[in-house]
């Protein structure tokens, strides 16, 4: 009779462990079914045992972790990973600008997860401008390029698997437009310390990963030197994707070649505390980087 009452209460316990959302899915049948042969078979084990030290034994095997669903089967995700699947499948295609997402509760059972975790992701998806929420209708998809932030910028960056050409073109494009413009302020209001960040590249290893180090650093550091808070944030935006365009641009000796020569001539410029001319370097080098990246990449 108390083995009979352990089982009962094992699959009691089990399935008090799952959310509303968790008991609706058809996979929690699949999953209870499962759970009740393990059980079942357990406890067969205990009842055929001959001595009280083999019951103990299974017994033990009866753990916690038998009470609740695997996070495998279902609390897959965490709500930022939830926003992280939801902005892929927007960038894939799955949901179009002008689409709709599912319905809450469909969405929330296709991805395991309660509707609380949900709503959480949503709203965050919705501050970043990739959906308008509307009370009482499915979440629409905007038109993300065209109402994004920053944000939206850094999420498509790190949730696309293979940037194309021209997503790195036009990332280049704003670079040429930006970086001449904190240069010329940096030389401008502390040379001695654009002096002193460039002295160094004399000293680079020829290899891609010392000049994507320097270089990305050094872009950091001139922004943070032209005085304008906003140049280094917009830099930041593109953290993530520079590593790997950096690698690739400079896996070509003749682009760091260029670049070493594009180094020197800064620093003449800024020796001299010609804020001007520095600027004037920085534009032709950012436009001659685009020329050679796509010439690299053809």
């Amino acid at each position: 009779m108390l083995i009979f009452l352990l089982y009962n209460l094992s699959l009691v316990l089990y399935i008090c462990g799952m959310t509303r959302e968790q008991l609706l899915t058809d996979q929690c049948l699949k999953v209870l079914e499962k759970q009740h042969m393990k059980f079942e078979l357990k406890f067969q084990k205990i009842l055929n045992c001959a001595s009280l030290e083999q019951n103990s034994t299974y017994l033990a095997e009866i753990k916690t972790e038998d009470f609740h669903l695997e996070k495998k089967q279902t609390y897959v995700h965490s709500s930022q990973t939830v926003d992280q699947i939801l902005m892929k499948a927007m960038l894939e295609g799955e949901y179009p600008p002008g689409s709709t997402l599912p319905p809450e509760r469909e969405l929330a059972a296709s991805l395991g997860i309660a509707r609380t975790t949900l709503r959480e992701s949503l709203q965050r998806l919705a501050r970043d401008k990739w959906l308008t929420i509307r009370k009482g209708q499915p979440a629409l998809v905007n038109h993300y390029w065209q109402e994004g932030n920053l944000n939206t910028l850094e999420n498509i960056i790190a949730n696309t698997d293979e940037h194309t050409e021209d997503f790195v073109v036009h990332l280049l494009e704003v670079r040429s437009a930006l970086a001449p413009a904190f240069v010329r302020d940096a030389v401008l209001k502390n040379p001695a310390k654009v002096i002193a960040v460039l002295a160094k590249y004399d000293e680079l290893e020829d290899s891609p990963d010392s000049f994507t180090q320097f270089d990305w650093n050094l872009q950091k550091q001139l922004a943070i030197l032209s005085g304008n808070p906003i140049y280094i944030l917009l830099i930041n935006s593109f953290s993530e994707i520079y590593g790997l365009m950096g690698k690739k641009y400079f896996s070509h000796v003749n682009n760091r070649e260029s670049t070493h020569r594009f180094y020197a001539r800064l620093l003449a410029a800024a020796m001299s505390t010609d804020a001007l001319q520095a600027e004037q370097i920085t534009k032709e080098d950012m436009l001659k980087s685009i020329e050679l990246w796509k010439s690299s990449m053809s």
